[in-house]
Protein backbone atom coordinates (compact mmCIF):
# COMPACT_ATOMS: atom_id res chain seq x y z
CA UNK A 1 0.00 0.00 0.00
CA UNK A 2 2.94 2.24 0.07
CA UNK A 3 5.99 2.78 -2.56
CA UNK A 4 9.46 2.85 0.11
CA UNK A 5 12.79 3.80 -1.88
CA UNK A 6 15.10 0.12 -0.26
CA UNK A 7 18.18 1.72 -1.17
CA UNK A 8 20.42 4.80 -2.32
CA UNK A 9 23.02 3.42 -4.75
CA UNK A 10 24.55 6.62 -4.43
CA UNK A 11 24.39 6.75 -0.83
CA UNK A 12 27.27 5.52 1.33
CA UNK A 13 27.38 2.33 2.87
CA UNK A 14 24.58 0.89 0.00
CA UNK A 15 24.16 -2.60 0.75
CA UNK A 16 21.53 -4.60 -0.73
CA UNK A 17 20.90 -7.16 2.10
CA UNK A 18 20.34 -5.15 4.42
CA UNK A 19 17.83 -3.01 2.16
CA UNK A 20 15.92 -6.35 2.06
CA UNK A 21 16.31 -7.13 6.16
CA UNK A 22 14.60 -4.33 6.08
CA UNK A 23 11.83 -4.99 3.93
CA UNK A 24 8.23 -6.68 5.37
CA UNK A 25 5.23 -7.81 3.49
CA UNK A 26 2.09 -7.72 4.81
CA UNK A 27 -1.99 -6.79 4.19
CA UNK A 28 -3.46 -6.17 0.61
CA UNK A 29 -1.31 -5.10 -2.21
CA UNK A 30 -1.60 -2.23 -4.80
CA UNK A 31 0.98 -3.73 -7.11
CA UNK A 32 -0.67 -1.74 -10.09
CA UNK A 33 -0.88 1.44 -8.58
CA UNK A 34 2.49 1.22 -7.16
CA UNK A 35 4.31 0.12 -10.70
CA UNK A 36 2.12 2.87 -11.82
CA UNK A 37 3.38 5.70 -9.60
CA UNK A 38 7.18 4.93 -10.26
CA UNK A 39 7.18 4.08 -14.27
CA UNK A 40 5.67 7.88 -13.75
CA UNK A 41 7.69 8.98 -11.80
CA UNK A 42 10.70 11.40 -13.28
CA UNK A 43 14.60 10.16 -13.05
CA UNK A 44 17.63 11.73 -13.07
CA UNK A 45 18.83 13.15 -17.09
CA UNK A 46 20.56 11.13 -18.73
CA UNK A 47 20.29 7.89 -16.29
CA UNK A 48 18.19 4.84 -16.70
CA UNK A 49 15.52 4.19 -14.76
CA UNK A 50 15.16 -0.16 -12.94
CA UNK A 51 11.75 -0.94 -11.20
CA UNK A 52 12.37 -4.30 -9.74
CA UNK A 53 9.44 -5.82 -8.20
CA UNK A 54 9.23 -8.41 -5.60
CA UNK A 55 5.72 -9.82 -4.93
CA UNK A 56 3.71 -12.87 -5.46
CA UNK A 57 2.43 -10.47 -8.34
CA UNK A 58 -1.31 -10.66 -7.05
CA UNK A 59 -2.94 -7.25 -7.26
CA UNK A 60 -5.57 -6.86 -4.52
CA UNK A 61 -6.54 -3.57 -4.43
CA UNK A 62 -5.51 -1.19 -6.73
CA UNK A 63 -7.56 1.43 -9.19
CA UNK A 64 -5.47 0.74 -12.31
CA UNK A 65 -6.09 -2.40 -14.14
CA UNK A 66 -3.89 -4.76 -16.09
CA UNK A 67 -4.00 -3.53 -19.38
CA UNK A 68 -4.09 0.31 -17.85
CA UNK A 69 -0.87 -0.72 -16.38
CA UNK A 70 0.92 -2.47 -19.84
CA UNK A 71 -0.22 1.29 -21.84
CA UNK A 72 1.58 3.44 -19.08
CA UNK A 73 4.66 0.58 -19.10
CA UNK A 74 4.80 1.52 -22.73
CA UNK A 75 5.11 5.02 -22.19
CA UNK A 76 7.71 5.03 -19.64
CA UNK A 77 11.06 5.05 -20.49
CA UNK A 78 11.75 2.55 -17.18
CA UNK A 79 12.72 -0.76 -17.13
CA UNK A 80 10.88 -3.22 -15.12
CA UNK A 81 11.96 -6.34 -13.60
CA UNK A 82 9.69 -8.61 -11.90
CA UNK A 83 10.85 -11.23 -8.97
CA UNK A 84 8.23 -13.49 -8.50
CA UNK A 85 7.32 -16.55 -5.87
CA UNK A 86 7.45 -19.15 -8.21
CA UNK A 87 3.31 -20.77 -7.33
CA UNK A 88 1.93 -17.38 -8.35
CA UNK A 89 2.65 -17.45 -11.41
CA UNK A 90 -0.38 -19.27 -12.69
CA UNK A 91 -3.10 -16.91 -10.28
CA UNK A 92 -4.79 -14.50 -11.72
CA UNK A 93 -3.38 -11.02 -11.54
CA UNK A 94 -5.48 -9.28 -10.26
CA UNK A 95 -8.41 -9.91 -7.55
CA UNK A 96 -10.84 -7.42 -9.40
CA UNK A 97 -11.55 -7.92 -12.78
CA UNK A 98 -11.96 -4.69 -13.95
CA UNK A 99 -11.34 -4.47 -17.35
CA UNK A 100 -14.81 -6.03 -19.56
CA UNK A 101 -12.31 -5.65 -23.04
CA UNK A 102 -10.12 -8.10 -21.91
CA UNK A 103 -10.24 -11.37 -19.97
CA UNK A 104 -8.04 -11.80 -16.64
CA UNK A 105 -4.81 -11.89 -17.05
CA UNK A 106 -2.15 -14.61 -14.97
CA UNK A 107 0.35 -13.19 -12.93
CA UNK A 108 2.84 -14.89 -15.36
CA UNK A 109 1.23 -13.45 -18.56
CA UNK A 110 1.28 -9.95 -17.14
CA UNK A 111 4.62 -9.51 -15.64
CA UNK A 112 5.87 -11.16 -18.62
CA UNK A 113 4.57 -8.55 -20.87
CA UNK A 114 5.45 -5.86 -18.96
CA UNK A 115 8.95 -6.90 -19.21
CA UNK A 116 9.12 -7.54 -22.99
CA UNK A 117 7.30 -4.05 -23.53
CA UNK A 118 10.13 -2.30 -21.19
CA UNK A 119 13.32 -4.65 -22.13
CA UNK A 120 13.07 -6.08 -18.56
CA UNK A 121 13.20 -9.31 -17.34
CA UNK A 122 11.00 -12.05 -14.61
CA UNK A 123 12.88 -13.94 -12.71
CA UNK A 124 11.26 -16.70 -10.55
CA UNK A 125 11.98 -17.57 -7.41
CA UNK A 126 12.24 -21.31 -5.77
CA UNK A 127 11.30 -21.82 -2.08
CA UNK A 128 14.36 -20.42 0.08
CA UNK A 129 15.85 -18.45 -2.94
CA UNK A 130 18.08 -15.41 -1.43
CA UNK A 131 16.22 -12.21 -2.03
CA UNK A 132 19.65 -10.44 -1.80
CA UNK A 133 21.22 -12.52 -4.87
CA UNK A 134 18.32 -12.40 -7.08
CA UNK A 135 18.41 -8.25 -6.94
CA UNK A 136 22.06 -8.45 -7.90
CA UNK A 137 21.75 -11.44 -10.92
CA UNK A 138 18.72 -8.47 -11.67
CA UNK A 139 20.69 -5.38 -11.16
CA UNK A 140 24.20 -7.15 -12.60
CA UNK A 141 22.20 -8.15 -15.81
CA UNK A 142 20.93 -4.72 -16.03
CA UNK A 143 24.10 -3.02 -15.66
CA UNK A 144 25.51 -5.27 -18.72
CA UNK A 145 23.11 -4.47 -21.21
CA UNK A 146 23.84 -1.81 -23.88
CA UNK A 147 22.60 1.33 -23.92
CA UNK A 148 21.26 2.22 -28.19
CA UNK A 149 20.37 5.78 -29.24
CA UNK A 150 18.93 6.80 -32.33
CA UNK A 151 17.00 10.07 -34.26
CA UNK A 152 14.09 8.07 -35.70
CA UNK A 153 13.73 10.15 -39.52
CA UNK A 154 10.55 10.35 -41.45
CA UNK A 155 8.07 9.52 -38.69
CA UNK A 156 5.28 11.40 -37.12
CA UNK A 157 6.16 13.25 -34.06
CA UNK A 158 3.64 12.28 -31.94
CA UNK A 159 2.09 9.16 -30.35
CA UNK A 160 3.48 6.21 -29.85
CA UNK A 161 5.77 3.86 -31.97
CA UNK A 162 6.99 0.32 -32.47
CA UNK A 163 10.24 -0.24 -32.00
CA UNK A 164 12.12 -4.37 -33.57
CA UNK A 165 15.51 -4.42 -32.39
CA UNK A 166 17.47 -7.15 -34.44
CA UNK A 167 21.21 -8.41 -34.06
CA UNK A 168 22.87 -10.39 -36.65
CA UNK A 169 24.70 -12.73 -34.22
CA UNK A 170 22.83 -16.26 -33.63
CA UNK A 171 22.25 -16.90 -29.81
CA UNK A 172 22.08 -13.72 -28.79
CA UNK A 173 19.56 -12.54 -26.17
CA UNK A 174 17.93 -9.36 -27.51
CA UNK A 175 15.75 -7.31 -24.70
CA UNK A 176 14.68 -4.20 -26.02
CA UNK A 177 11.85 -1.76 -25.51
CA UNK A 178 8.77 -2.47 -27.91
CA UNK A 179 7.70 1.35 -28.09
CA UNK A 180 8.72 4.69 -27.67
CA UNK A 181 6.76 8.36 -27.59
CA UNK A 182 7.30 10.57 -29.81
CA UNK A 183 7.56 14.32 -28.79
Amino acid sequence: MRIRRLADFAGPGYSPDAAFDSAVGAGSSAIFDALAVALTAPSAAGRRQLIVLFSDGVDSSSVIDPPLLVEVAKRSAATVAAVLASPARQRTASVYARSPLAGPLTVGQLYDQLAKDTGGVVLTLAKGDDLGSSFRRVLDDFRASYVLYYSPRGVRGGGLHTLDVRVKKDGVDVRARRAYVGH
